[in-house]
């Protein structure tokens, strides 16, 4: 379990459980977890969102196995029917999940050691992930600030969107065996607090209806095909 950020970079990591320990156990047993809970991220405070005065405590994107709270953001449940607006936050909501995504794929196709078995103790095992992880961020962020040919991560290695905001797969996602991380199953009660709720609510509102919170393509690419009266 990680978080990362935009530049594909690991911030936390968290190794070294079982994969027959359920989920919800696994996520409340890491710090991360704990941090969210226990409202401890140690996040900045509240600030105004770009063009308005209305206030946003600064949280985390997470995936729908997580649970929604003031400091971590979920997309709507696509089980339920969206509204446009709801759909436009799941899309805007998409995009950074995609980082995660991505890091992890560069992670495993670029140190390979993580994706067979190895005869070691538990604790060296644990201590190999955070030496790659380490690496990862080390050499990414050495890229970052290097001109021309970048080795480990060149442009067409991550996900990219071409002119029409179509995604083009990123070459990592060549290496089948890369696809293999397992998925998380839900790891947080479904009942979100109303306050919780309703920060989503506002942030989907503020994205998809207020110019300063819009991205120009988004309506064309979320109801791509469909006759609709765009803002």
């Amino acid at each position: 379990m990680a978080t990362c950020d935009a530049n594909y970079c690991f911030t936390s990591i968290h190794v070294g459980d079982y994969g027959s320990l359920p989920d919800s156990s696994v996520f409340s047993a890491t710090e991360f977890g704990q941090a969210v809970e226990n409202d401890t991220l140690n996040a900045p405070p509240p600030s105004p969102l770009p063009g308005t005065d209305i206030m946003m405590p600064y949280f985390l994107v997470g995936d729908e196995i997580f649970p929604l709270r003031h400091n971590l953001m979920r997309p709507y449940s696509r089980r339920n029917r969206l509204t446009e607006t709801q759909r436009i936050y799941n899309y805007r909501h998409s995009r950074p999940r995609r980082v995660i995504e991505n890091a992890f794929g560069i992670l495993t196709t670029r140190w390979r050691i993580l994706r067979t078995t190895v005869a070691l103790l538990p604790h060296s095992v644990e201590n190999i992930v955070y030496a790659t992880v380490c690496l990862h961020n080390f050499i990414m962020k050495r890229e970052q600030h290097q001109q021309g040919f970048k080795q480990y991560c060149p442009p067409a290695y991550v996900d990219q969107e071409d002119g029409d905001r179509h995604i083009i797969p990123g070459e990592w996602r060549n290496d089948a065996q890369a696809l293999n991380i397992q998925n998380l199953h839900r790891v947080g009660g479904n009942r979100a607090g109303a306050a919780a709720v309703n920060q989503r609510d506002i942030l989907a509102d503020y994205l998809a209806n207020h110019e300063e919170g819009q991205v120009p393509w988004q309506w064309s690419v979320v109801f791509r095909g469909r006759n609709i009266n765009v803002p």
